[in-house]
């Protein structure tokens, strides 16, 4: 399968993507593709990433790591987070249909289907999901026992967490290294969390906001 990669950012002027108001794709028809989308955006409020009809859209894989099952139930509507990335499987499958990709309410993108020669390029393993395996960073952790002492609360705003600012020399919490530990993060819509470094794997049952239970993100919003 072909690869688009494809950046979303929130200009005043509107949301543009890869930095045109509207940006143009050519698919083959029933030729499967892999859409990479980035949203560029440090204000962090999740907002809605829309395709249009035509085309059957699967997600893979979020902040580059793959789900627990690839790929998702097709879905024409997401929630993405400022700094949040995902991958999608595409498939379009009617020659001459534009759809359009909307973000926040701006179309940043039209995926134009053309005639042309199909591959055997397919999310699918034997027309079924199927289970990546995982390096031991992001080794499933929800049945991992967490001692208080690896609990933790965080409340964030648009420039504090707990109540503090970013200093390089005084650390919010000093955590032992090897373990795992569980952090409960509220009011993250102010502002993307992220620790740059490790993913974090979502423990509330039921999931959290857009955030599926049990998948692993970098970005929390």
């Amino acid at each position: 399968a072909e690869s688009h990669e494809f950046h979303v950012g929130p200009p005043p002027a509107g949301s543009r993507g890869n930095g045109k108001l509207n940006e143009q794709f050519d698919v083959i028809a029933n030729e499967w593709y892999r859409f990479r989308i980035s949203i560029v955006d440090a204000d962090g409020h999740p907002q809605l990433l829309q395709f249009g009809k035509g085309c059957n859209v699967h997600l893979t894989a979020r902040d580059g790591v793959w789900r627990s099952s690839v790929p998702a139930e097709a879905a024409a509507t997401y929630r993405l987070p400022g700094s949040a990335r995902a991958d999608f499987a595409v498939l379009c499958t009617t020659v001459g249909d534009a759809a359009e990709i909307v973000y926040d309410g701006d179309v940043v993108a039209t995926v134009h289907v053309v005639a042309g020669h199909q591959s055997d390029a397919t999310p699918f393993h034997d027309g079924k999901p199927w289970q990546p395996a995982r390096e031991g960073f992001i080794a499933d952790t929800l049945q991992e026992h967490v001692p208080d002492e690896n609990k933790y609360y965080l409340n964030t705003t648009n420039s504090e967490i707990n109540g503090l600012t970013w200093d390089a020399l005084v650390p919010h919490r000093v955590i032992a290294f090897g373990a795992v530990h569980e952090w409960t993060v509220e009011q993250s819509r102010h502002h993307p969390f992220h620790l740059h470094v490790y993913h974090m794997q979502v423990a509330t049952p039921g999931g959290c906001g857009d955030h599926e239970y049990g998948e692993w993100y970098d970005t929390i919003a």
